[in-house]
């Protein structure tokens, strides 16, 4: 059987347009898909602890965005949020962790403890100890800090960058080390100035004798705890000086001159 031109041409023209036709809807299932994924939706859940237990006030982000809400005490939340997004969970004390929504409105959460923060060390009388583990009130200035202003000795240096700390010259005589105080004066007819310890050395010289580009670090003991560690010598306040030391490193050279 002879099939004629035109019924050829009817035949394409028919199925051309029902591929278009088969297309056109697949196309749009897709878009259509793109945008509800793409709409906010609800997100709840729940914020618990390696043991289970809820944890209160927990930050609940959308990552990228100023979108957030808390956990209550029960460690649930409500959200709205892309579903394409991403959930990033915090709480102090605990390390953050990201979620993929992935257009789910239910999404619990387990936050594992994170102390690294703690976990940092001090200089104390008696070496280093952890940030947690440090009851007593301390400031730390590193010597960079103190070599923004350049100053025969680091009293000089040291003035007006510790809470709590007092340096009054009373001198006219070009680099002289001036009174220390620290948290005022403890006694009216005793000795008032604080215990200087260098390199964990308790130190009986002129500060003009340190030379401030050697100074990695000056940490202040400030209250009473310090005599736990110096006995009556700290009762002033200790000055906890850290000169700087040599490192594994390329050689390197450099000039200070003023």
């Amino acid at each position: 059987m002879k099939i004629s031109r035109s019924t050829r041409q009817s035949y394409a023209r028919a199925t051309l347009r029902r591929m278009l036709t088969r297309l056109f809807c697949i196309s749009s299932l897709l878009l259509l898909g793109q945008l509800a994924s793409a709409q906010n939706i609800t997100i709840k859940g729940r914020v618990v602890n390696d043991d289970g237990a809820a944890i209160p006030n927990a930050s609940v982000t959308v990552k990228g965005s100023s979108v957030g809400s808390t956990t209550d005490d029960n460690g649930n939340f409500t959200i709205s949020a892309p579903g394409t997004g991403t959930l990033v969970f915090s709480s102090v004390g605990f390390t953050p962790v990201e979620v993929a929504i992935n257009a789910r409105t239910t999404i619990n959460t387990t936050l594992k403890a994170g102390n690294n923060d703690l976990d940092q060390v001090v200089v104390i009388g008696y070496g280093t100890q952890r940030k947690a583990d440090v009851t007593g009130s301390t400031v730390s200035v590193k010597g960079e800090t103190l070599n923004e202003i350049k100053a025969p000795n680091i009293f000089n240096q040291l003035q007006g960058r510790a809470a709590g700390v007092d340096i009054v010259n009373n001198s006219s005589q070009i680099g002289a080390g001036g009174e220390i105080r620290i948290r005022g004066n403890r006694s009216i007819t005793g000795n008032n100035n604080p215990l200087i310890v260098v390199d964990g050395m308790v130190y009986g010289g002129s500060v003009n004798d340190i030379n401030p580009e050697n100074i990695a670090s000056v940490d202040v003991l400030k209250d009473a705890s310090a005599t736990a560690i110096y006995g009556s010598r700290g009762s002033n306040g200790v000055i906890i000086v850290t000169t700087k030391r040599g490192t594994t490193q390329k050689p390197t050279t450099s000039y200070n001159g003023y």
